[in-house]
């Protein structure tokens, strides 16, 4: 570490002989210090959300001061030399690992990768597209469908091509401005963990509990 700083010598003499014989080395040896971390307030984790600011400080020290400071997001290197790496309005393609690299008369050093996260949610909602389960000759197929001419018995779902986002999105289907949930006798419409809305029950209707889909 930096108090390993400072001058070093070494002294040789023979066994049998006297100072007149010595010989000598010394080096000087001096140790970068450097650290990288986000200055912000408050500070959360480096998870920020689009639009907001974030700045990052490259703490770097050494002897003598180190004289270039590089910053670089993966692989790709940045445009800055500062010491202070701001983002003024964060955008999704910001996430990734940052770190600088100092450097000075001795060599470079490289800082501590900081990762930063962005959340944010996307504003273009595609559409929803339906599918049809049907057995055909003994052999289940998986087809696209349209839901205005479904008929009693088709088994079907419903998946929700909704807009990307960080953490994924969570998807919630509404039937006449009702939410709707897991069913608990497995025969209603339920969503699964992919957020497709599934019909297991067309394929069971008996007239006793027949419905319309």
């Amino acid at each position: 570490d930096k108090s390993s700083s400072g001058h070093y010598k070494i002294q040789v003499t023979p066994e049998k002989g006297g100072l007149d014989q010595m010989e000598e080395a010394s080096i000087e040896l001096k140790v970068m210090d450097y650290y990288l971390g986000f200055q912000t307030a408050p500070y959360v984790g480096g998870i920020q959300k689009i639009g907001t600011a974030v700045t990052m400080t490259c703490l770097a020290r050494g002897v003598p001061d180190p004289d270039t400071v590089t910053w670089y997001r993966g692989i790709a290197k940045l445009g800055t030399t500062s010491t202070e790496l701001t983002i003024a309005s964060i955008r999704k393609e910001d996430k990734g690992d940052y770190y600088c690299v100092a450097t000075n008369n001795y060599g470079m050093i490289y800082s501590p990768r900081v990762s930063l996260q962005v959340q944010y949610l996307d504003d273009e909602f595609e559409d929803i597209t339906c599918f049809k389960k049907e057995n055909k000759d003994g052999k289940l197929t998986i087809s696209p469908c349209t839901p205005t001419n479904l008929k009693e018995g088709d088994v079907f779902s419903l998946k929700c091509n909704g807009p990307s986002g960080w953490p994924y999105p969570k998807t919630t289907w509404y039937f006449n401005n009702d939410p709707i949930s897991s069913s608990a006798d497995g025969l209603a419409p339920a969503p699964n963990q992919y957020g497709d809305l599934i019909f297991p029950w067309a394929q069971l209707l008996t007239p006793a509990n027949t419905r319309a889909v």
